[in-house]
């Protein structure tokens, strides 16, 4: 009974898993592929794709908190940085201003902070600011963050001076914080928001490959999930699909990924061998494993319905191997098959 639980739990576990890859990935698709966002307006959607896929800096400020006295916390500064990480500079200042009120020693260098913090420019896609005015101001603001720590204003307080390297985009302090962190792909959003601002879209795979190195060292070796993300970071929709394909039997996202990278006019016609181009490759693959299921095998009736070029012969050829154990099953079948006037499939049902 015990293994059969746990054996249950790993399975859950391993789809969960599988759900958060896969949203993960379609998440970036939208940002790089539908919004199709230029320098400047690349930036923020990145943030908040790591925001929405990395959010346990939530749950560890809610304990921290609750906490009868919140900046004696173990994880107080984990808060505060985690949220620096991810550019929440509101929820960082709030963090701060306890630290500020508990300890008067330190509350002259937090207010230093807080308003490098305050003062940080961000690029607004619907203002009036160009490109260029936002670079400028974002420069000024870089010097101001680097005279501050050269001139040891956060020296006494390690915990500050790190979030003001951080500011920095300082490499070395950045690593440092890889369990807060927690993936490569958070890294380079970080390194990007304090060093790179207005990333283009040309920029974003050697940064992501750059940071993929940094974070995992020489040692390791890049996991599936890594290679699709650096192929979806390289523009590369095919080997996205590809890469997707090769690690898992599920057929779902790759047929959906296409149909909906196809309808935005972006899947370059990839005819296959026999005539059929990829959409309509995946779709049909994906319908003919709904088919084999007993109660899904009508979705797949709607998949084939999508596909133009050869739907019409797959829908045949699996109509004819549904088992009709029962009168309603076979009903079903045979209004499916008037509805497409598939005359011969209705004569071989009412026989």
């Amino acid at each position: 009974l015990f293994r059969s639980e746990s054996a249950m739990n790993n399975q859950l576990s391993s789809q969960v898993s599988l759900l958060s890859a896969m949203e993960l990935i379609w998440n970036l698709c939208e940002i790089l592929f539908i919004e199709v966002a230029s320098a400047g307006y690349l930036l923020p959607l990145l943030l908040e794709w790591v925001r929405l896929h990395i959010c346990t800096v939530d749950s560890m400020a809610q304990e921290v908190l609750n906490y009868e006295n919140p900046t004696k916390h173990d994880k107080f500064w984990d808060v505060v940085t985690s949220y620096v990480l991810q550019g929440q500079m509101d929820e960082a200042r709030q963090m701060l201003a306890k630290e500020a009120s508990a300890t008067p020693t330190s509350r002259g260098m937090c207010r230093v902070l807080d308003e490098l913090m305050k003062k940080m420019p961000v690029f607004n896609p619907g203002g009036v600011q160009t490109l260029t005015e936002f670079e400028l101001k974002w420069q000024h603001w870089h010097e101001e963050c680097e005279r501050y720590l050269q001139d040891g204003t956060f020296a006494a307080n390690k915990n500050l001076e790190s979030i003001c390297m951080i500011m920095l985009g300082d490499e070395t302090t950045l690593l440092e914080k890889k369990e807060l962190l927690t993936t490569w792909y958070h890294l380079m959003v970080s390194r990007l928001l304090y060093t790179y601002p207005t990333v283009k879209p040309t920029d974003l795979q050697s940064q992501a490959q750059a940071s993929l190195d940094l974070f995992m060292g020489s040692d390791s070796l890049p996991e599936s999930l890594d290679s699709i993300l650096l192929a979806a970071f390289e523009y590369d929709i095919h080997q996205i699909i590809k890469e997707f394909s090769i690690v898992s039997s599920n057929w779902w996202f790759v047929a959906h990924l296409s149909d909906l990278l196809d309808h935005c006019k972006l899947l370059q016609s990839h005819n296959l061998y026999f005539g059929s181009n990829m959409r309509e490759f995946l779709l049909l693959e994906y319908a003919s494993g709904l088919f084999s299921h007993h109660s899904l095998w009508q979705l797949g009736v709607d998949y084939f319905d999508h596909c133009p070029e050869l739907g019409r012969v797959y829908l045949e050829l699996h109509i004819e191997r549904i088992p009709l154990n029962t009168e309603k099953k076979a009903l079903k079948v045979l209004r499916i098959c008037e509805q497409r006037q598939m005359n011969e499939q209705v004569r071989s049902i009412c026989k």
